[in-house]
């Protein structure tokens, strides 16, 4: 026990030591980072009214960086892009430049003096496979974020909390996918209401 106790210890140590000596050699390669915006809609937001930054990880020796309105060429690494447009939230998100042209897909929500605007997706799935646990997943269609939550016993489900946008919702079994269907919330305050029915699937 006190063997384990002590590999655990030293682990531990190690991680916190290589966490804080972080250290690399200086990145001369460079891709090009194309940089495309939308409203919660799906509408572009033209180029003349965005501010991009780019901010190098903290292992990285570069400093931050204003970006062209489309984009531009980016030391290889990882990043931090901010992107503000006056109206909306500013939008914060990690990039990874490890080839010559990346593009990112952002939406940017628009800001409310009373906090985020939220919206929701919930419903109930028929025919649910007995002693099976799914879950369902809302992903966007542009950019990241998303959530997933797991199916109840009586076929319920409830994701919560989500940024308007238009979302790709999957039903989960493990790794196999069950269904898959657009859901649109772009509304403040919108609460989406599925029904889906897995026995047409069998």
């Amino acid at each position: 026990m006190r063997g384990m106790k002590l590999r655990l210890v030293l682990l531990l140590w190690a991680a916190v030591f290589v966490k804080g000596e972080c250290v690399k050699a200086p990145e001369t390669r460079k891709g090009r980072l194309e940089v495309l915006v939308f409203d919660a809609t799906g509408t572009p937001i033209p180029p003349r009214y965005l501010t991009l930054e780019l901010f190098p990880d903290r292992c990285s020796a570069g400093k931050a960086i204003g970006l062209p309105a489309r984009g531009g060429e980016v030391l290889y690494g990882e990043h931090e892009l901010r992107v503000s447009v006056p109206g909306f939230v500013l939008l914060r998100r990690e990039v990874r430049i490890y080839q010559p042209e990346v593009q990112v897909r952002v939406e940017l929500q628009v800001g409310y003096e009373c906090g985020p605007s939220r919206v929701e997706i919930g419903g109930l799935i028929h025919g649910q496979p007995a002693g099976r646990e799914l879950w369902v997943k809302a992903t966007p269609l542009r950019g990241a974020g998303g959530a997933e939550v797991r199916v109840t016993r009586a076929g319920f489900f409830l994701i919560a909390g989500l940024d308007p946008s238009i979302y790709l919702l999957t039903v989960l079994d493990g790794e196999d996918v069950l269904h898959q269907e657009v859901v649109k919330t772009i509304y403040d305050n919108e609460r989406a209401r599925i029904e889906i029915n897995l026995t047409r699937r069998r």
